[in-house]
């Protein structure tokens, strides 16, 4: 697996411990902080991920376990 395919595999599963080690592996100064931001970062990307989502799906309205279980039923049929 390529360098970057591996940094985002990390970054996603939140492998703190790894990333830290790939990072120093790899030159960073301080690969602890360094882990910790893409940590953050991938936090608030999914956070605004799933915002946008509920915004398209209920115009700012939180959905309902029943409107996710209706919607999810009708895209798998």
């Amino acid at each position: 697996m390529g360098d970057m395919s591996w940094l985002s595999h990390l970054v996603t599963t939140g492998a703190k411990e790894e990333l830290t080690d790939f990072l120093k592996d790899k030159g960073f100064r301080k690969p602890k902080f360094a882990a910790e931001q893409f940590l953050k970062a991938q936090e608030e990307i999914e956070r605004d991920g799933m915002k946008k989502k509920e915004k398209e799906l209920n115009d700012g309205e939180p959905t309902t376990a029943d409107e996710h279980n209706n919607k999810w039923l009708k895209e798998n049929k």
